[in-house]
């Protein structure tokens, strides 16, 4: 409730992110930002989430999963089909049946979306996106250019800032909160 008061500032705020997270994905092809219909004016995002191409597998988002927790990293497979949830699979619902719902979810990815998020935290996210994505032979990087993904790691995890200074919550919140976690929004 007390968030109320300011929803426009924060709102105003995640679309900021939003569009960040566009620019820097621009740059690559093989995975597209989240899908918002030709008639929608306004989406306001709970996660970030991607859709890896058709390049991409199940297995394939599993690894890309891997590899991004190894730079400390947290995502997600995101948006399993309704049939393959747990109260549809006790109604006999069984994987097979809706084969494009699950070639479409086996594909979602869910990455870091709060309101502390800064530049240099989103392109720290999304180098390392592209690189796994790249290594696992399905994406192709048009563009590549950010921060040291070892040196963010590090950072976040010591609490030494780039410029020297104290680090700040923010720093260590892309490391250590996860999908859609951490901020105030």
């Amino acid at each position: 409730v007390g968030q109320l008061a300011r929803i426009d500032e924060l709102l105003t705020r995640r679309k900021e992110i939003e569009a960040i997270y566009l620019a820097e994905m621009s740059s690559f092809e093989g995975i597209k930002p989240p899908y918002i219909g030709q008639d929608v004016d306004e989406v306001h995002f709970m996660v970030w989430m991607v859709h890896l191409g058709t390049r991409f597998t199940a297995s394939a988002r599993k690894q890309i999963v891997e590899d991004m927790a190894a730079n400390f990293i947290e995502t997600a497979p995101y948006c399993k089909p309704l049939h393959q949830q747990f109260h549809y699979q006790q109604l006999g619902w069984k994987r097979g049946q809706l084969p494009l719902a699950e070639r479409i979810g086996d594909r979602a990815l869910a990455l870091p979306f709060h309101a502390q998020l800064d530049v240099d935290e989103i392109r720290f996210l999304v180098g390392p996106l592209k690189d796994a994505a790249t290594n696992v032979g399905a994406g192709s990087v048009v563009g590549h250019e950010g921060v040291s993904h070892a040196s963010w790691a590090r950072r976040s995890m010591t609490g030494a800032a780039m410029d020297g200074g104290a680090a700040t919550a923010a720093d260590s919140t892309v490391a250590t909160a996860g999908v859609g976690g951490g901020g105030a929004a």
